[in-house]
């Protein structure tokens, strides 16, 4: 970027620069006053509120202390003025006082009046039916030989009421009081609109599931602080405070809304201000960019395009143009001296460096010569063969940095400004990786020197790379046994062990002077499941055995291992067999505690079973012994179908209790026991009633047994009672097919007379049919009526998903 360029974005830097701070001081401080003052005024909204209901709640203790102070009201609620209910306790009453509830009982809390009413629609309320005890709760039900009075707010009705309770005394106010006035007026919206002129009042109980900002300000407000206010959004601010209710209790809150113009009036003067700060720096900006561009910049642009052009034609005997009479046509005049003095050096350099060019191709190694910022001045024709890349491509055109592999290139970064050449005869050797044009890496071992007299440093690089690679195959194969956590060692017949790594010391706890030498079956007593003499044949046979067995550490412990063993030849022929073992004996134990616990609860979910079916055969056999002393047939037929139903979820049971997986049953066995007793209880024998079962071997866990054994006991049953009533019997057939991943389609049909065309199956008054539509919808499914030959039902279901007990 040219000075010009620099000049104008360090003015928009210094004029952004101003404004932010100018914006963030101004924040701290004006938006700090108008939060304070927004603050302020909320508290007074709020404070005026409050008054303002104070206010209506003095007023309505006026009215009430008129009411309870009347002689006429005290007769009444004696019992002697029956007729000041007509003549006062009119609609009238609640308009002219300006209340919505009123509430006269006698002294013993009995409500002998109670009255709610709607002066808007000019309508009574229904009251709630347990108006007496929220009173009482509430303590609105005066003790009548004490004479006080009480006030405060309710919730009646769901809607927050500002209430006074006064007992009822003579007009001269004398007692004893014979009863309590109650007087109330609802926080009505419109009520509410009236406590404060330029906000939006509501009052919530916290208790009743409050609004998210009203249990906010709840968290916030205590005895020690009445008041909260907080931000609702960027253009309202509200004010909270708790209104305790008249027993005492802080389960109310009223809130203000208020619109924060306050705060709008302070962003719109700092708009306005930073607006103006911005225009006047742009000002000032282009009149000082004006001048700096007149005097110095246009002036200095000349310079530097002579000094370009110089560079580019590479002609020292060019001299630049002197302007004026100041410091840039002094700057001038020295650049012309030094271009001259450069004129002179360059010559002597090129004579200096052909003497050395002779030596530098001909010294049967790769050389690079490199100036500063490791940029390549010059390379010979071995460093050419080595990279395969031209001097014409390399030469003051790539950087040494270039052909250094990323993690070696804090080796010779340092180099980048000569740092380490300042002792002329030093020199300074590396072993690098470098990248050849083909994408090669080539170890080099590469030796840095200074040039006496300038600025460059001399290269010589000697491949190593087949060295570098043997020393990597060794490092990374003694690496890889160490690292490894399992215990790998080598053993022979003649020698014992061989090799032994960390692994095998970490987990036997024998150091590897100690082991070496030794016979390992004898060090670590080694228990082979089949023998050692069976284990050496099967090695010996197939060169390879995995399998587990035991050893034994240094302090005694038995580790069961997971041990695999290769059986090699050396050089010399001789077999080494190489073992790697790992203690899997944590895991081994904790199988073990799995598979008993599992065994346990099975145990366990099979008693379960067994006793729930038990239990379910109690009360079978209990409803038909009950049934015994029933002569009713209807009731009788009650009690036989309730006692299948009873079965059918019992037999289910026995088949859990039976099965070798609990957490499936064999639904054809289950259909079959079902139907069998299905067809005992209604004695299909002497019928001639035959059944047909056509279905696959399918397991279903109990979610999806159950409400199918019910279905299927239910469409049977009615089969049995009603499809051949007048005839000599028949064929029930009950189908299960799969028809795709998880559904399936269930036929139960019969060959009777057909379902009653005038009985809509869905909406019937029969328990039975109700039972399977709603077990149907259990099963996510659909059913279907055919009465076209028989009685046919198909429903269409899914396999419920069964929860994996552990």
């Amino acid at each position: 970027m040219k000075l010009r360029g620099k000049t104008l974005v360090l003015m928009a830097v210094i004029i952004l620069s101003l404004t932010v701070s100018f914006f963030i001081i101004s924040e701290l401080i004006f938006v700090g006053s108008s939060s304070e003052s927004e603050n302020s005024y909320t508290q007074l909204a709020l404070n005026n509120t409050l008054n303002s209901l104070n206010n209506s709640l003095e007023s309505l203790n006026n009215s009430a202390n008129d009411w309870s102070n009347w002689d006429d009201a005290y007769y009444y609620v004696n019992g002697d003025n029956p007729n000041f209910l007509n003549k006062t306790l009119v609609n009238d009453a609640f308009l002219k006082l300006n209340i919505d509830f009123i509430l006269f009982t006698n002294n013993d809390g009995k409500i002998i009046y109670a009255e709610l009413y709607n002066r808007t629609s000019q309508k009574e309320i229904q009251l709630s039916s347990n108006l007496n005890q929220s009173l009482k709760d509430n303590g609105l039900v005066l003790n009548t030989i004490k004479n006080g009075s009480l006030s405060g707010i309710i919730i009646l009705n769901g809607i927050p009421m500002i209430v006074v309770s006064n007992p009822v005394l003579k007009s001269n106010g004398e007692g004893p009081s014979h009863g309590t006035l109650i007087m109330g007026r609802f926080l009505n919206p419109d009520m509410l609109s009236r406590l404060s002129n330029n906000g939006v009042v509501s009052v919530q109980s916290v208790d009743n599931g409050a609004s998210p900002d009203f249990m906010n300000a709840m968290s916030h407000l205590s005895n020690e602080t009445p008041v909260y206010v907080t931000n609702l959004s960027h253009d309202y601010i509200a004010g909270y405070s708790i209104l305790e209710g008249v027993n005492g209790s802080n389960d109310l809150v009223l809130k203000v809304e208020l619109p924060r113009f306050i705060n709008d009036d302070y962003e719109n003067a700092i708009f306005y201000l930073i607006l103006s700060l911005i225009i006047m720096g742009l000002l000032a900006a282009m009149f000082i960019t004006y001048y700096l561009d007149k005097n110095v910049l246009f002036r200095l642009d000349k310079i530097i395009e002579s000094i370009t052009g110089i560079g580019k034609r590479n002609d020292l005997s060019k001299r630049l143009p002197v302007l004026g009479n100041d410091e840039l046509a002094d700057l001038s005049t020295s650049i012309n001296k030094m271009l001259g003095s450069l004129q002179e050096s360059n010559s002597n350099l090129e004579k200096s460096e052909e003497r050395y060019r002779t030596i530098f191709e001909n010294t049967g190694t790769a050389m690079v010569i490199i100036g500063k910022g490791m940029v390549i001045n010059l390379v010979n024709d071995e460093f050419e063969k080595m990279t395969g890349f031209s001097k014409n491509e390399v030469e003051n055109k790539k950087n040494l940095l270039d052909f250094i592999i990323k993690d070696q290139l804090d080796k010779i970064e340092n180099h980048n400004n000569f740092n380490e050449f300042k002792d002329k005869n030093m020199l300074n050797n590396y072993e690098i990786g470098l990248k050849t044009k083909n994408g090669d890496i080539k170890d080099l071992f590469a030796t840095f020197g200074f040039i006496s007299e300038t600025k460059q440093a001399l290269i010589s690089f000697i491949d190593i790379t087949e060295r570098k690679k043997a020393e990597e195959d060794l490092k990374k194969h003694a690496a890889l046994l160490d690292i490894s956590y399992e215990a790998i060692f080598s053993w022979s017949f003649e020698k014992g062990i061989l090799s032994w790594n960390q692994g095998a010391e970490r987990l036997y706890g024998y150091s590897k002077e100690e082991a070496i030498g030794k016979i390992s079956h004898e060090l670590l007593k080694t228990k082979h499941p089949q023998g050692f003499n069976n284990f050496m044949k099967k090695l010996d046979k197939s060169d390879m055995w995995t399998g587990e067995l035991v050893h034994t550490t240094k302090n005694g412990e038995e580790l069961i291992m997971e041990s695999r063993q290769q059986l090699i030849q050396d050089s010399h022929g001789k077999k080494i067999v190489i073992e790697t073992n790992r203690d899997i004996t944590e895991r081994k134990n904790s199988e073990d505690k799995i598979r008993a616990s599992l065994k346990e609860k099975e145990v366990l979910l099979r008693e379960i079973h067994h006793r729930v079916k038990n239990n379910l055969q109690i009360i079978s056999t209990l409803l038909a012994l009950q049934s015994d002393e029933i002569t009713d047939e209807k009731t009788l037929e009650n009690y036989r179908e309730s006692e299948n139903r009873i079965q059918s979820i019992a037999l289910i049971h026995e088949k859990m209790y039976q099965s070798r997986d609990i957490s499936n049953i064999d639904f054809t066995s289950y259909i079959k026991s079902l139907i069998n007793d299905l067809m005992y209880s209604y004695d299909a024998d002497s019928k001639n009633i035959k059944s047909v079962i056509d279905t696959d071997n399918f397991l279903f866990s109990i979610e999806t047994v159950q409400p199918l054994g019910l279905i299927i006991n239910e469409l049977i049953s009615n089969s049995l009672k009603y499809a051949f009533k007048y005839r000599d019997g028949g064929i029930i057939l009950v189908k299960l097919e799969k028809i795709d991943f998880n559904k399936f389609n269930l036929t139960v049909s019969d060959n009777g007379i057909g379902f009653p065309e005038n009985i809509d199956f869905k909406n019937t008054s029969s328990l039975g049919l109700q039972l399977v539509n709603e077990l149907v919808k259990q099963l996510d499914g659909t059913i279907e009526l055919n009465s076209d030959n028989g009685t046919k039902f198909t429903i269409l279901f899914k396999e419920l998903e069964y929860k994996k007990r552990i």
